[in-house]
């Protein structure tokens, strides 16, 4: 049980960063604590699969239309699809090394404005994206909570050539599968157990609390994606045998990026904040083999500029726990 909490505020760090809040509106991983699994496993392996489509432009804090702020292009709709392979060792001691690897399919959409005149443009894009590595160290009581320290790097190991449009333009710095950056990250975070409603006594449910941040270095163009800040609160719900309810409050504030060389890109076009809740549904199907889904939906967003923006996030995901 103690190494559950270190996985759970982990892992919100290993999700790649990507180009998240970018003024061309790609995103690679949404504000999330992917949810434990049962049992104190040494080795842990995970698949899953992130479906971000952003398609709503957004001013400020309200719904608006496509170009609603002109500017050098206006975004239409960029869609992500991020399947994410996770691999974790744990040693008795306390300390948990993670390292993350996604593989990223991306559509992205916009209208380009020049010489009076508009211009539809559309990329296709997949490749390997950044790798992230984690070490974790765990801090136990033996009253009361779990407590825990995350420090993580970003390795610029994704596909940093952007794809080409049917003129032969690459896509923008801000929305390449490979960043091009190194980048930092940090958190900390704490589990408390907590008597679960309407069940027997002696049946509990955790209450986690994780703050995290990022910063990011310059990498395609000189572009630098903006510093952000997470923090999430999360439990579940026993419903049944193997059957667990899952729910989370999200919450994301992110820096404007600065786009170095990118002249094509607007600084003003990104960062933001965002508050999210995200319900899901985990199945320890079969012992040390996890099932689950979560869907993220904004309850409360505010952009910088104009910017397109998800309605929701959907993540399914495996994990396969070895003790």
């Amino acid at each position: 049980m103690s190494c559950r909490v270190v996985a759970i505020a982990a892992l919100c760090l290993v999700l790649p960063g990507g180009s998240a809040g970018a003024n061309c509106g790609s995103e690679s991983s949404c504000p999330l604590e992917p949810p434990a699994i049962r049992g104190d496993a040494r080795f842990q392996f995970e698949v899953s699969q992130l479906y971000i489509d952003q398609d709503q432009p957004m001013v400020g804090a309200d719904d608006a239309a496509i170009g609603a702020i002109p500017g050098h292009h206006d975004e239409v709709r960029t869609v992500s699809r991020v399947t994410n392979v996770r691999g974790a060792v744990r040693t008795p001691q306390g300390w948990a090394f993670r390292a993350t690897l996604p593989y990223i399919h991306r559509t992205h959409e916009h209208i380009h404005h020049h010489m009076g005149e508009d211009h539809y443009e559309r990329w296709n894009d997949r490749g390997v994206g950044d790798l992230d590595v984690s070490v974790t160290r765990e801090f136990r009581r033996d009253q009361g909570g779990r407590y825990q320290a995350t420090l993580g790097v970003n390795a610029p190991t994704g596909k940093q050539r952007g794809a080409e449009n049917e003129d032969g333009d690459p896509i923008e710095a801000s929305a390449r599968i490979g960043t091009g950056s190194w980048g930092l990250t940090a958190s900390t975070g704490a589990e408390w157990r907590l008597r679960a409603p309407g069940r027997d006594g002696d049946t509990t449910m955790p209450l986690r609390l994780s703050l995290s941040g990022r910063a990011n270095g310059r990498g395609v163009e000189e572009y630098r994606h903006g510093a952000e800040a997470q923090a999430h609160v999360s439990t579940e719900y026993p419903v049944a045998g193997a059957v667990a309810a899952l729910l989370q409050a999200n919450y994301r504030v992110r820096a404007k990026d600065d786009v170095g060389d990118a002249d094509q890109e607007e600084a003003s076009n990104t960062g933001g904040a965002a508050l999210y809740v995200t319900p899901g549904l985990r199945v320890d199907a079969l012992s040390g083999l996890s099932l689950y889904g979560l869907v993220q939906l904004p309850v409360w967003e505010r952009v910088n500029g104009i910017q397109v923006v998800a309605t929701m996030n959907v993540i399914v995901g495996l994990r396969r726990s070895i003790l």
